[in-house]
């Protein structure tokens, strides 16, 4: 048997977990996931808990074990590379914070504090906030007339790194009350996070050597959110929980043809009896139980696990606002596939990847489609090509298609994984195949990442359940991964950044007001201009360290400066703007 899966009473489980900082669950209404400081989603390395329990209470499982995989070429054309599946034959990323001075550096001692992760919840938040908003009316008294202690977690929260030792000051992000750009929960700031309850983390790959992939260090830190909702009465909500990595490039190299990608063993009650797809619709990869009653899992309620990627990396930039297809099925979620956020909605370089490539493989050493053993194996996986240097292919009668995604079922109606080639319904179901122990790997890219340019990638892991067989099944994932789509769009994109347009001082103008946000920002702002104004940024000596061009509407503006406070200035014939931006 491959795996044992440790099933402990919920109580029990979080007690021994608050004696154990290195991991933590997430626990909703109807969810619960255990995460590491090193971001291993569904298990815990070198242990036998593995936790991904959907519904709450069940004991029932559906994923083994998740990971975070990235790979990109430097300009000397060497592969950096950090991935990993269940750590059992080494490591690839590291605890803690990286040093902003281009070596991108930890000490040992830095790794084994920040070997923790750090559990959140918006009701102490709100408790938090009430109170300051009491003191400022005066009414304190009479709304806590018991008092208030602010809750120990606040003060561990790591809001800031050792500048002394060349971290970056600004870490996990918060509400700063204050305005006064230092966080003090003495003074009402708050943490600032995802959802109703978060659990946060810091990994790097440079605290050692890759043990697992092989590949060279990339000098990558990642900020780490799962999250989620619960007190909801949305099933698609209370059967989802959330995953953010903010990514930043802590070293000196430029890296091209980067993938990130997001590895499941998904395990759906009985490991050996699951079949997996690609939603291409919604930039999914999922797993489900055959047609046929599941002794060992969920009996005759057939489960499916799906993964999302919401939103991927920024899109290279091409000075354009690039639109869906015309024809595109799903303009309610403003996204297809590849195409994540941000395309066609007015505004210049925003464009953010989805799921462009998904791929499955078996354990063990097979030549063509078994587990990766070298860098160059992780790397094409993520680009849908297997060991051999074979491209994945579907089987279509006589034919083999090359396909940037596996078993696409008819989710792929405009044929972009296969160049526009068409073919009928193909899901591994329909294929012939024999259900069994899965990995598959969804996956965006290419993209271009510089040197102190900071990423974001969203996920959802989305849960359903049906009493008939996989065809209603997987019409009700596919509901909820909608569903979570618009939810995010709406309410998540921005979730723990802060997003107040705030106005330029006005030195001299006849224009409209012109504005920039979000303020503080993590890397990307956008300001809105009359068009042939000039942007330029200003350090603290004065130096001008950036300069853009704008355009009439809105211009989203990249920067890969520093953490730190800019002077801003926008010149242009008739109008001369001043004011400060904070990069965090």
């Amino acid at each position: 048997m491959k795996k044992i899966v440790l099933l402990l009473s919920h109580f029990g489980f979080t007690q021994l977990l608050i004696a154990q900082s290195t991991y933590a669950p997430l626990v909703l209404d109807n969810i619960q996931s255990v995460v590491t400081a090193t971001g291993d989603i569904g298990f815990v390395p070198d242990s036998s808990i593995h936790l991904f329990e959907a519904p709450l209470g069940s004991g029932l499982n559906t994923l083994y074990a998740g990971n975070f995989w990235m790979g990109g070429m430097r300009t000397d054309q060497q592969l950096g590379l950090a991935a990993e599946t269940y750590q059992a034959g080494g490591m690839d990323w590291f605890p803690g914070p990286l040093t902003v001075d281009g070596n991108a550096e930890i000490t040992p001692e830095q790794q084994a504090y920040y070997n923790q992760v750090w559990v959140a919840n918006l009701a102490d938040v709100q408790t938090h906030q009430a109170y300051f908003q009491s003191l400022e009316d005066g009414t304190e008294n009479l709304v806590f007339p018991m008092g208030y202690a602010i809750p120990l977690w606040f003060y561990d929260w790591p809001a800031h790194g050792n500048t002394s030792l060349d971290q970056s000051y600004y870490l996990a992000p918060f509400t700063d009350y204050d305005n006064d750009g230092t966080y003090n929960p003495d003074a009402g700031d708050t943490p600032l996070f995802c959802g109703d309850k978060c659990v946060f983390f810091i990994f790097n790959d440079k605290g050692g050597f890759h043990t697992e992939s092989g590949g060279n260090q990339m000098g990558i830190e990642v900020h780490g959110m799962l999250y989620g909702f619960d007190q909801t009465t949305a099933p698609a909500l209370e059967n989802t929980m959330f995953l953010r990595y903010k990514i930043i490039n802590r070293g000196t190299s430029t890296f091209t043809d980067t993938y990130l990608g997001l590895w499941a063993d998904f395990d759906i009650g009985y490991s050996i009896q699951d079949y997996v797809g690609t939603n291409v619709l919604r930039s999914a990869i999922y797993a489900y139980t055959e047609n046929e009653f599941d002794s060992l899992g969920y009996g005759d309620d057939l489960a499916a696990q799906g993964l999302m990627i919401l939103a991927g990396p920024n899109a290279d930039s091409d000075l354009n606002d690039n639109a869906l297809p015309d024809n595109i099925f799903s303009t309610e979620t403003n996204s297809y596939g590849g195409l994540g956020l941000g395309y066609g909605d007015g505004l210049v370089d925003n464009e953010r990847l989805g799921l462009t490539n998904s791929l499955t493989y078996i354990s063990g050493t097979n030549p063509i489609n078994g587990a990766p053993s070298s860098p160059l194996h992780y790397y094409n996986f993520m680009r849908s090509i297997f060991k051999n240097g074979a491209h994945q292919v579907l089987q279509d009668g006589n034919d083999d298609i090359q396909a940037d995604y596996i078993y696409p079922d008819d989710s792929d109606p405009l044929f972009t994984g296969t160049n526009g080639i068409e073919y009928e319904a193909y899901s591994e179901l329909n294929a012939g195949g024999q259900p069994g122990d899965r990995r598959i790997l969804g996956s965006c890219g290419p993209f271009t990442m510089l040197p102190g340019e900071i990423n974001y990638l969203d996920a959802a892991f989305v849960f359903a359940r049906d009493s008939q067989d996989s065809d209603p099944l997987l019409e009700s994932l596919d509901t909820r991964m909608k569903e979570i789509k618009l939810f995010y769009n709406e309410f998540l994109v921005n979730c723990s950044e802060e997003s107040i347009a705030i106005p330029l001082g006005q030195v001299e103008t006849s224009q409209p007001e012109i504005t920039i946000y979000p303020n503080p920002c993590e890397g990307t702002f956008y300001v809105t201009a009359q068009g042939g104004e000039t942007l330029m940024l200003f350090d603290i000596s004065g130096n001008m360290v950036q300069s853009t061009l704008l355009q009439k509407g809105m211009n989203n503006i990249r920067t890969s400066l520093s953490c730190g406070v800019y002077m801003v200035k926008i010149a242009g014939k008739s109008t001369m703007k001043t004011g400060k931006l904070m990069i965090r």
